[in-house]
């Protein structure tokens, strides 16, 4: 509330015309502090303002509000800004100005084709403008977005000195600043050192000349890459201190972790892994430092996206120092930070829920993990400093930090549900780990690089010390890509053929190979398990792993195995805090008519499907069809059933997940569109959420986040188990399926077995049809 006061302050005693500029200035400076809340409503607060007291000026002003919002990662706000903008008369300088923005807002969509024509449409109006400084920004932006694509060298480096040939430093020094600097970054790639070490010198001796603390420090960071690309590692990490320690000195965490990174990595090139790992530990400390600033949750999503390779390169090195288990630790505490972070809303400040004593003394501990983390950066970024003295500042670090957690234990112990609100979720140990699974589990853990892939696969011994063995799989990314979208039209096209021209998959195709490369060296750790439990990454979200085929078997693999998907150790052992404790009676709300449905088509097998229903659990289920299956009702009664069941349409909304709908019906209080983020705020006592819709469990997917929809929203709205489809699904064969799981759920089985059954049912009444047909429900969450 500080914001909107002192924006109050300014509204009084400045000129009215005046003050949209004034609250700009504000939000740039919370977005340079991380508070992106505070800077989003800063920027919407100009905006309007800039309407109502200067009508001239509202361009400029939105257009500046568009580029706060795209430097935040805000695509859907700087979208709904800019829209009103596009194909409408202005000044050339604005058009520029507008499709500079348009470039950049498609640049963090990665719409690398819509990056180069907003870029080309901008150049044509700087030229007519006459604006210098413009024309060089888009032939910088060009040569960006050529370095991102990936495109020669040379084609990168034209851009660059086409930017820098129609400005000069006092015209423009920012963009003259910024478009120097990368091209010393493409002379540097190019390999012509002694050019880049020029360029960088330059750079260095202007941003200092100009008081540009930010630009010195990324330019010593660029001249500490410039020596490791020429192997004078000590060089290097020389130079990377400088910029960490100016970093540093002026709060700057962004240029402070980025040094920090470049740091270990020279010290692993040198093979001095145990401090390149405790280099990157320190920069995980300083993101996790960054992340608690940060309130949104898609900004804090895309902002620990951005800083994966951190924790992938401590992975790599705990591995390489045969340190598995806290390996997967670190793996772990990659998985579901953002939706932990919402499964109580978190971010509640805990000195105000506390006594005053207790308070007193967290606050101390707090004051001294603080005091002990800027020790060990100082010793850290200080070359003097000796090996065996940060050793030991480091051992010091994790004792204020163990402190810390020991208090908060103890307090969440005291007063349970304290730390969930919080969001304090501290990591786990592999014991931690093991002792969620049964000893017929068999839990695996991936981990998607761009080279290769990595399971983690972790059993439970009872007592005795848990079981961990990592897999290395040689297959890449994008070979991963590529085989799974060529098993996905394998299974297209076999869905298009006749029962009797179908045949089992042949031991050379896609689901095939994907079977013996990513599962076979898994289920060699898995003598006498029959439950998978997978924690996916990347693109390993969207696998149907229960739907390969194993051509030694001639079977599936859910023929053999029960297979169940958790976002993660810590997510699932918070998942299991979760639920009614055993409630089994069912609230069915099934959609199969209605305005909403009949424009995507009606449902007819809807109604088979809740007579099924009705079938297996009798009195213990409630129906709401059609007109009565309201968003209002499920709001009044949904806390008295143990069971959810959703009969209806889906919406998937790929550019704004959180906007993904189940289709209800309309009434007067609400618009019968239940999305995604009114899912995830409600408290839903339940124990299971069956999605029987098309493509509830799809989305765009968010690195070690997962998929971002429905499915996800059930868990923030603290419902422990889901069911739902990862394609679309013919409304009459999911009814059959639905019967036969609900008629086992009703004789008692668990979910997960019960899902089993119902899938191996379906097959067998024909092994040959396509997993469209019968593989599209998975089971997500706390199976046990």
């Amino acid at each position: 509330m500080r914001h909107f006061g002192s924006a109050k302050e300014i509204f009084v005693s400045t000129s009215p015309e005046r003050v949209p500029r004034l609250l700009l200035d504000m939000a740039r400076l919370e977005e340079r502090r991380l508070n992106p809340w505070a800077a989003d409503s800063l920027l919407l607060l100009a905006d309007s303002l800039a309407v109502l007291h200067d009508p001239p000026r509202r361009v400029p002003i939105r257009l500046e509000a568009v580029e706060l919002a795209i430097s935040m990662g805000h695509a859907g706000r700087a979208e709904r800004l800019l829209h009103p903008l596009l194909n409408r008369e202005t000044a050339s300088a604005d058009a520029a100005r507008i499709y500079i923005a348009q470039g950049n807002l498609h640049k963090l969509k990665r719409d690398f084709e819509g990056v180069r024509e907003s870029c080309r449409r901008a150049l044509s109006h700087a030229d007519a403008s006459g604006s210098s400084r413009l024309v060089a920004l888009c032939y910088n932006n060009l040569g960006t977005l050529e370095m991102a694509v990936g495109s020669p060298f040379e084609r990168q480096l034209a851009f660059f000195d086409s930017s820098l040939a129609v400005i000069r430093l006092d015209e423009a020094p920012n963009t003259w600043l910024l478009s120097q600097q990368n091209r010393g970054i493409v002379l540097d790639n190019m390999g012509r050192h002694e050019e880049a070490a020029r360029v960088f010198s330059e750079v260095l001796e202007e941003s200092i000349r100009l008081g540009r603390e930010d630009f010195r420090i990324a330019c010593l960071k660029d001249h500490g890459d410039l020596h490791a690309h020429q192997g004078k590692y000590e060089l290097a990490i020389s130079t990377y201190r400088e910029a960490a320690s100016r970093a540093d000195s002026i709060g700057n965490w962004d240029l402070l972790e980025r040094a920090l990174e470049a740091m270990g990595d020279s010290r692993f090139a040198q093979g001095r892994i145990e401090e390149a790992r405790d280099t990157w530990a320190l920069a995980q400390e300083v993101i996790e430092n960054v992340r608690r600033d940060i309130q949104l949750d898609h900004s804090r999503r895309v902002f620990l996206e951005s800083r994966r390779s951190i924790a992938e390169k401590r992975i790599r090195a705990q591995l390489s120092l045969q340190e598995e288990g806290q390996a997967l630790e670190t793996l772990d505490g990659m998985k579901a930070r953002t939706l932990l972070d919402q499964m109580e809303g978190a971010w509640l400040l805990l000195e105000q829920e506390l006594p005053p004593q207790d308070a007193a003394e967290r606050q101390a501990l707090e004051r001294a993990l603080g005091h002990r983390h800027r020790e060990l950066l100082r010793a850290e970024v200080q070359g003097e400093t000796a090996a065996e003295e940060r050793r030991l500042f480091r051992e010091r670090f994790e004792r204020a930090r163990r402190d810390l957690q020991a208090f908060d234990l103890e307090l969440f112990e005291r007063q349970p549900g304290l730390g969930r609100r919080a969001g304090a979720f501290p990591g786990q140990s592999l014991r931690e780990m093991a002792r969620l699974l049964q000893e017929n589990q068999l839990a695996v853990s991936w981990l998607v690089e761009e080279e290769r892939i990595t399971a983690f696969c972790l059993r439970s011994r009872g007592r005795s010390t848990p079981e961990l063995r990592v897999v290395e799989i040689g297959i890449s990314r994008e070979e991963l890509r590529s085989q799974m979208q060529e098993m996905r039209q394998d299974w297209i096209d076999q869905s298009t053929l006749p029962a009797v021209l179908r045949s089992p998959p042949a031991p050379g195709s896609a689901e095939a190979r994907l079977f013996d490369r990513l599962l076979l060296p898994v289920l060699e750790q898995a003598e006498g398990v029959d439950h998978l439990l997978m924690i996916p990454d990347r693109e390993l979200h969207d696998m149907p792993f229960h739907a390969l085929y194993d051509c030694t078997t001639d079977s599936r693999v859910a023929q053999n195995l029960q297979l169940s998907t958790a976002p993660g150790f810590r997510a699932l052992a918070e998942l299991r805090l979760t639920g009614t404790r055993g409630r089994e009676d069912l609230l069915v709300l099934g959609a199969g008519a209605g305005a909403q449905t009949r424009e995507m088509g009606l449902l007819p097998g809807v109604g088979r499907e809740l007579e099924a229903i009705r079938q297996a659990y009798g009195r213990r289920a409630r129906f709401l069809r059609d007109s009565l299956a309201t968003e209002t009702a499920l709001r009044r009664q949904a806390d008295e059933y143990g069971v959810l069941h959703f009969a209806a349409h889906c919406r998937i909304d790929p550019e704004r997940p959180a906007h993904s709908a189940i289709l209800l019906q309309a009434d007067s209080e609400h618009d019968g569109l239940l999305e995604a983020r009114e899912i995830a705020r409600f408290e839903l006592d339940a124990d299971l959420a069956v999605l029987s819709a098309c493509n509830t469990h799809s989305g765009p997917l968010a690195g070690a986040e997962g998929v971002l929809g429905l499915s996800r929203a059930f868990f923030s709205a603290r419902v422990p188990t889901v069911v739902a489809s990862r394609w679309p699904v013919d409304d009459r064969i999911t009814a059959r399926f639905m019967e036969s799981f609900y008629t086992r759920l009703a004789a008692g089985h668990r979910p997960l077995a019960a899902l089993h059954l119902a899938q191996r049912e379906m097959l067998g009444r024909d092994p040959l049809q396509s997993p469209l047909e019968w593989g599209g429900f998975v089971i997500l969450g706390d199976c046990d």
